[in-house]
């Protein structure tokens, strides 16, 4: 049976399927495919970043594919005076003509031995990847593990601002994947929390049957209502691109918890021997948008004090 391979976004948006090997080369040449894009092949069970897939030149071969020199011009004979014999028109033609079809030719064959060339780069850097899965080489591991963190943790987002949410009893709670972006409300999402006082950790939480937001909201009303001012967590539902929360997978492979938890603890107590920190972690990160409602009692709060004066 022929390979065949599925694409899909960071984002979990499946972008092709069934694709065959020569199509995947294809789009992989025409650089349509992002290096955060996650390639599977079908039937495997796993997926590993474009990145991997795609062909790795030295400095030096990039450099001769940056600088390869266009086709020879045509070459022609010019007549300096007219004292000088005449030559033979059509010798003249036959040999511009031969030398053009020889440059032409060659630069052809030039084009095809480097698409030869990615080929084989490609099918090695495919082999590579499934041999380093078999035999469970480091570097294998290091991408497998991002892929199962982002498949256990779909979102994140870290010192959040108490003062920026209107706490009520399903309080919104917004966020942006860059500035600009319109705001998800992320109240509904189960996983772990923190709550700091300042920079310090003073409580860690989790949420299951209760919501994040009502979670976040009973903190407001207990014994630790005036002791924390921020807030991060790690959300387990998937997210969708419109901002729709998903459901909770039913099971997790064990294992596939390791690398999550060692992704959360790094990114939350950030130590400073960890030579990698937030990169670690594979899901999608959340900008804290302040909620309208806030802004609308802030001014009322100030029209209010400036009738007073009035």
């Amino acid at each position: 049976m022929d390979l065949t391979f599925s694409i899909k976004s960071k984002d979990g948006k499946m972008l092709a399927t069934n694709l065959s090997l020569e199509k995947l080369k294809q789009l992989i040449h025409q650089g349509k495919i992002n290096d955060h894009d996650l390639i599977s092949k079908d039937g495997s069970g796993q997926w590993f970043p474009a990145s991997k897939y795609k062909p790795k030149r030295s400095k030096g071969e990039a450099g001769r594919q940056e600088n390869k020199p266009a086709l020879s011009p045509v070459k022609t004979e010019t007549v300096e005076s007219a004292s000088q014999e005449e030559p033979d028109l059509n010798a003249s033609i036959a040999d511009t003509e031969h030398s053009t079809d020889e440059d032409e030719l060659e630069g052809s064959e030039d084009l095809e031995l480097e698409e030869q060339k990615q080929d084989a780069i490609l099918d090695e850097s495919i082999a590579d990847t499934e041999h380093s899965i078999d035999e469970d080489e480091l570097e294998g591991l290091e991408d497998s593990e991002g892929q199962k963190q982002y498949e256990i943790i779909t979102s994140f987002g870290m010192f959040w601002r108490k003062e920026a949410v209107e706490w009520l009893a399903t309080p919104k709670l917004l966020g942006m994947k860059k500035i600009g972006d319109t705001p998800v409300d992320l109240h509904k999402q189960i996983g772990i929390y923190l709550l700091y006082d300042g920079r310090e950790v003073i409580y860690v939480g989790r949420v299951t049957e209760r919501p994040l937001g009502k979670r976040l909201y009973e903190h407001t009303n207990d014994r630790l209502s005036t002791r924390w001012d921020r807030f991060s967590w790690f959300g387990l539902l998937p997210v969708s691109a419109e901002g729709e929360i998903g459901s909770l997978p039913e099971s997790y492979a064990a294992t596939d918890l390791i690398p999550a938890l060692e992704a959360i603890l790094i990114e939350a107590l950030e130590p400073r021997q960890n030579r990698k920190r937030g990169d670690d972690l594979a899901a999608v990160e959340y900008i804290q948008k302040t909620d309208p409602a806030i802004k609308k009692k802030l001014l009322k709060t100030v029209l209010d004090t400036m009738m007073e004066k009035l």
